[in-house]
């Protein structure tokens, strides 16, 4: 069995945030001008006649036949493999990062 460590999940987040850093492909902290342009560009998304924006979504609250945890189940081979899908999915492209999202 594949020992994992939880501690993984955030090592992954920094490695590609640092290399999306580093790469200038990251737009951290915009401002409220440029958070708003980021904002209209995505499909689906429509201002309202008072100029905030809205978006229909998924649900996204978890759904117990959907959702793992390390108690009740140990993590391993599977979440390393997805850990690799994340990082090689957000090693390319633009990152758009900000603070009221993340709590940053």
């Amino acid at each position: 069995m594949v020992t994992f460590k939880l501690e993984q999940f955030a090592i992954t987040a920094d490695r590609i945030w640092q290399k999306a850093r580093e790469e200038n492909r990251l737009t951290h902290n915009p401002s409220d001008e440029e958070l708003r342009g980021l904002v209209e560009k995505q499909p689906g998304v429509r201002k309202t006649v008072y100029g905030n924006f809205v978006a229909q979504s998924e649900p996204t609250s978890r759904s117990a036949m959907f959702t793992k945890n390390s108690v009740d189940h140990p993590f391993g081979e599977d979440e390393l493999k997805l850990l690799a899908q994340c990082e090689e999915a957000l090693g390319q492209g633009k990152i758009d990062f900000h603070r009221q999202n993340c709590g940053q």
